[in-house]
């Protein structure tokens, strides 16, 4: 599944007419590839406008209403791709520390050295580029854009979410993989390459995953020298997949035990299971989506009254996904737990369109963990799991 390029043309179309609309003579958007996944907050504004990845490199998109889009790319094999397979013609080859003076040239010609111009992608943008901008252009007066294009990328249209659906069916593939490499003895770092080439192997541009395999379930364990443990019998083993599908992310988590569970593994895992229960219960379009978080908090707390005086870790239960891991505004109810709490807390009213990955967790020391995590899309009737793979402590 591709997005077709109408659709590109015509999302460049009516940004350029909310650019001029909000008085701004361009746009230009800074943004990485997708190479650092979860990383990267600026990729996405680049998927959504037109749909290019720059991978392990920086790029920019200059949008100037009544002339063609012009792209930036550091690297000359990008322009040999750009030219095959991507749809804007005017692509450059411009290395990341000339990037200002390529633009401020652009938009002198342009007769637009005293514009009031929109930049997206500001906080990732390397200094020497932004002085550059600064310095060359004295006169621009520089509008943050990016609240407009959060705003329209809120609520995904039936396409984008179901190219959601295609990247969490990798995911229930991945999982699928795990359960059948999981038999052979081999460390959890391999079992992670094992699912990560299922994941290639289905066209993902980006994945990343953890594999947590420990007696007792700590945290989420990502790297080599944490995940060189072959599973044991009665290991929990927690599986996380972070993946980009066409742009378009794919995250979920799924955990068991290595072997029969024991009592106290089922217990952590109903806990789990009934905070995920009782967050899709309350997501109905209208909802205040802090209320979701809160719920998953309260039902901790029932079960374990002293939860932050005994360190129960957690981390946030949720967070808004789209063309970013973090996918703006929707993203904004679900604040880490372990960071210090929001000065006030926003309302962010649930919309059908809107997509979710709920995981709700808890890992108790001396105790276990417990985690489940779902592709998650609101409807005018209620929730949408878009992954398949059973919602159930896993025995692997």
């Amino acid at each position: 599944m591709k997005l077709d390029r109408s659709v590109l043309r015509s999302r460049v179309a009516e940004v350029e007419k909310l650019v001029a609309d909000e008085g701004l003579a361009a746009l230009m958007v800074y943004a990485t590839g997708s190479a650092l996944g979860p990383s990267s907050r600026t990729h996405g504004y680049m998927r959504y406008l037109c749909d290019w990845d720059s991978h392990h490199a920086p790029s920019v998109l200059i949008l100037r209403p009544g002339s063609a889009p012009t792209l930036l790319v550091p690297n000359i094999f990008m322009v040999f791709l750009a030219n095959q397979y991507f749809w804007i013609e005017d692509v450059r080859f411009v290395k990341v520390p000339d990037f200002a003076r390529e633009a401020v040239s652009m938009l002198t010609q342009s007769g637009l050295a005293r514009a009031r111009i929109g930049l997206v992608g500001r906080n990732e943008m390397p200094t020497p580029v932004w002085e550059g901008l600064k310095d060359h252009l004295p006169h621009v007066d520089w509008k943050d854009f990016t609240p407009a294009l959060d705003a329209r990328r809120v609520v995904k249209d039936p396409l984008q979410i179901a190219m959601h659906a295609c990247a969490a069916e990798i995911c229930d593939e991945m999982f699928a993989t795990l359960g059948r490499e999981i038999r052979a003895p081999k460390p959890a770092y391999q079992l992670q390459a094992d699912m990560e080439r299922t994941a290639r192997y289905a066209g993902c541009e980006c994945c990343m995953t953890w594999l947590t395999v420990m007696p007792k379930a700590d945290y989420s364990r990502f790297f080599k020298e944490e995940c060189s443990r072959v599973p044991q019998a009665g290991d929990q083993v927690f599986a996380g997949i972070y993946i980009i599908y066409e742009g378009h992310w794919g995250h979920a988590i799924r955990g068991g035990t290595f072997g029969t569970p024991t009592d106290t593994h089922r217990h952590l895992f109903d806990i789990a299971l009934e905070m995920e229960d009782a967050m899709l219960a309350l997501l109905r379009p209208g909802t205040d989506l802090n209320e979701l978080q809160s719920v998953a908090e309260k039902i901790v707390f029932k079960h374990y009254p002293r939860a932050d005086e005994e360190k129960v870790f957690r981390f946030r239960h949720g967070h808004g996904l789209g063309l970013s891991y973090e996918d703006p505004i929707s993203s904004t109810p679900f604040p880490q737990l372990y960071d210090a709490p929001p000065k006030e807390r926003v309302p962010v009213e649930a919309q059908a369109g809107m997509l979710f990955e709920f995981h709700p967790n808890l890992f108790v020391p001396g105790v276990g963990g417990a985690v489940i995590g779902d592709m998650v899309t609101v409807t005018a009737d209620g929730p949408r799991i878009l992954n398949q793979f059973p919602r159930e402590l896993i025995t692997w």
